[in-house]
């Protein structure tokens, strides 16, 4: 499938920001393991929250290999260009493998906002912060329904970890900041992002990333990072 979504005209701001949020990406990462094969699964739960662990926010781009079309009329997420940088690794580590679900997940998640939800049209009458604390609404119900794991173990010698070479990254705050997720509790209605729409988030594209995980491991991709691709708002 292919989606030119350039040809819409919204205007955003702070649209970089617009990204799955921790539990999402953990919810994502825990039915996964279900459904290919590990070696090591906290491994792989690492790998799959690691990209939100950068530690200076101008790096956001750098640590999702955001991209930009050649005449930068649009913006993608590269997760080919991640599969090309650490192939050997992918195939065989699951923290690399790990990683790449959260590229391409994110990938996803944002073709499934703005472009199936026409999220765009409602962020420009709200404030971004306003999907934020949804996302902060949605925690204790994203636990619950999926059992996420309540810890998670810091990897050995990540300072060793080829990953490093792509940015600086804060593990431990990043796992501090997953732990305080999970013991999230509110009793608010969200304005923008519903528990239907995680749902049916989740039952669209969960088995569509599987299948990419299994064919990765394989040693080739079954899409296209131009087909996620999102217009560029300078």
């Amino acid at each position: 499938m292919c989606y030119d979504v350039c040809g819409d005209k919204f205007e955003v701001s702070k649209e970089i920001s617009v990204m799955a949020q921790r539990t999402i990406h953990m919810l994502f990462g825990t039915l996964l393991a279900d459904k290919i094969e590990l070696s090591d699964k906290n491994r792989f739960l690492m790998g799959s929250i690691l990209p939100d662990a950068y530690s200076n926010p101008t790096n956001r781009k750098v640590a999702h290999f955001i991209k930009y079309t050649s005449d930068e009329s649009c913006l993608y997420f590269d997760f080919q260009e991640f599969f090309e940088k650490f192939q050997k690794q992918i195939m065989t580590d699951d923290l690399y493998l790990g990683y790449y679900a959260h590229l391409v997940e994110d990938a996803f998640y944002r073709y499934f906002l703005y472009y199936e939800k026409r999220f765009m049209e409602k962020i420009k009458r709200y404030e971004l912060d306003i999907l934020h604390n949804d996302y902060h609404f949605l925690n204790s119900y994203i636990v619950k329904k999926y059992t996420l794991p309540s810890h998670l173990e810091l990897p050995t010698a990540f300072e060793n970890e080829l990953l490093n070479g792509i940015t600086e990254f804060d593990i431990e705050k990043l796992v501090n900041d997953y732990e305080n997720d999970v013991v999230e509790s509110s009793n608010e209605t969200t304005m923008l992002l519903t528990e239907a729409m995680v749902e049916e988030f989740v039952l669209k594209y969960i088995d569509i990333l599987a299948d990419e995980l299994h064919s990765i491991r394989d040693g080739h991709s079954k899409l296209d990072v131009l087909d996620y691709k999102w217009e560029n708002k300078r």
